[in-house]
């Protein structure tokens, strides 16, 4: 992307990255792309600049209109001796002027002293240095993850059958399905990226931290803890281990072996309940151990029924195009995926390969992921990957993908994801 900056004077070029307009593990993800597949993601448009018109100082116009006046009249000599003293005064006390204000520009420092184009270098290589210390943080802990893996691939099950199984449980298959039209979100972000990068996203997309599940099968929980903190009204963290625990109705009593949840039964019961069902992450804590005999680690502590959020409205949406709509509104989605090989390890995106099929035996098992938006592809990706790409947040820690962050092309969306009804959470509401 290009700048331009008119001044008085000669107009400077300045070359600037699009880099710091958009949330670093986005930026990665666009980047790895243009590497691998060597095509290039549209660039927002940056108008130029009007010239600057800087309006000459007024007491100078005033002096030069009072020495015009005084030169249409008839001076004495004494008269006009005593103004060209006074010119030569002004002159030396505006030199005098000038000189003292050099000095004093060149000894500030900091950024005042600089020139714009200084200062945009300075930003940039700020921005830099930080970026190469989140990129090595995210090196790191892929070496933890990949450590991790082969337990995680262990966790997978299968959501689709677990899910309707869940919902059959309410006496209606269609007790989450709403007849009403989804509206536009009131909260859509104004502030990340506009329609000209083609993109959309959830509001406060990546304004929390990749969190990790560790080697436990809390993967829905997870995507639905994230879902309510991004449309919380404010800030909050809220509990992973209790939306599991919540989730799971028939592990709450006594300890079950039955892994695996869906928040659709946490989500409806605190949609029709007069109390605030979901705690603080503070004071009913995740557990990264696993207890296989007691999936839900019952008993829970007393904080994990100190309720602060809950649920006021979520619905459920089957069609990729009401997935599609919901993010374009600026709603997050929840939705179950069967897992392709290259989905557990990517440079930020996952795609259909040449005789891809869906994934059978391990890979036929199912993982939860939160959407937050959609992003158009390049032309030249689109007859082999489709016209976008979902964006996702797993629950692996920042190893996978870009920071935890992933896009999934429209085809290989289409392809992998189970055929059931995905959750899109549309109010939350906190004490």
């Amino acid at each position: 992307m290009k700048l331009y900056l008119w001044a008085l004077g000669p107009i400077f070029l300045i070359h600037s990255s699009f880099a710091t307009s958009l949330p670093l593990p986005l930026y990665e993800i666009r980047r790895s792309l243009e590497k691998d597949f060597s095509v290039q993601f549209q660039k927002k448009q940056v108008k130029e600049a009007q010239k600057v018109i800087v309006p000459k100082d007024s007491i100078q116009e005033e002096s030069k209109a009072k020495q015009r006046k005084e030169a249409k009249k008839d001076l004495s000599p004494g008269e006009k001796k005593i103004q060209e003293v006074l010119k030569r005064n002004r002159a030396l006390i505006k030199e005098k002027y000038e000189r003292e204000k050099r000095i004093r520009k060149n000894s500030k420092q900091g950024n005042k002293a600089l020139s714009w184009a200084e200062r945009k270098k300075a930003q940039l290589n700020d921005w830099e240095s930080r970026r190469m210390q989140t990129i090595k943080r995210w090196e790191e802990d892929k070496k933890r993850f990949l450590k991790e893996l082969p337990k995680i691939k262990e966790d997978l099950l299968d959501l689709g059958e677990y899910v309707q199984k869940e919902r059959a449980r309410f006496g209606s298959s269609k007790v989450g399905f709403k007849k009403n039209p989804l509206k536009k979100s009131r909260d859509l972000p104004k502030d990340l990226v506009d329609e000209g990068q083609g993109i959309s996203l959830v509001k406060g997309s990546f304004r929390y931290p990749v969190r990790r599940q560790g080697p436990r099968p809390t993967c829905a929980a997870f995507a639905g803890v994230r879902a309510l903190e991004l449309m919380a009204p404010r800030k909050v963290n809220l509990s992973e281990q209790a939306l599991y625990f919540q989730s799971k109705e028939k592990c709450q009593k006594k300890p079950c072996q039955k892994p695996g949840s869906w928040p659709y039964t946490a989500f409806y019961q605190s949609q029709n309940s007069s109390e605030y069902t979901i705690p603080l992450e503070e004071d009913c804590p995740y557990n990264l151990i696993d207890h296989p005999r007691n999936q839900t680690q019952i008993p829970l502590k007393s904080g994990c029924f100190r309720g602060v959020a809950k649920v006021k409205s979520f619905r459920e949406v089957l069609s990729n195009e009401d997935v599609y709509q919901s993010l374009l509104f600026g709603f997050p989605v929840i939705g179950g995926f069967k897992l392709s090989k290259n989905f557990f390890q990517n440079e930020g995106y996952v795609f259909m390969e040449s005789n891809m099929q869906r994934g059978s035996g391990i890979h036929a098992q199912g993982h939860a992921l939160l959407m937050i938006g959609l992003m158009e592809l390049p032309k030249d990706l689109h007859s082999s990957q489709g016209q976008k790409c979902v964006l996702v947040v797993n629950s692996w820690g920042e190893g996978w993908g870009k920071g935890g962050y992933a896009c999934l092309s429209q085809k290989w969306f289409e392809q992998y994801r189970y055929d059931m009804p995905f959750l899109v959470l549309e109010e939350v509401a906190l004490k």
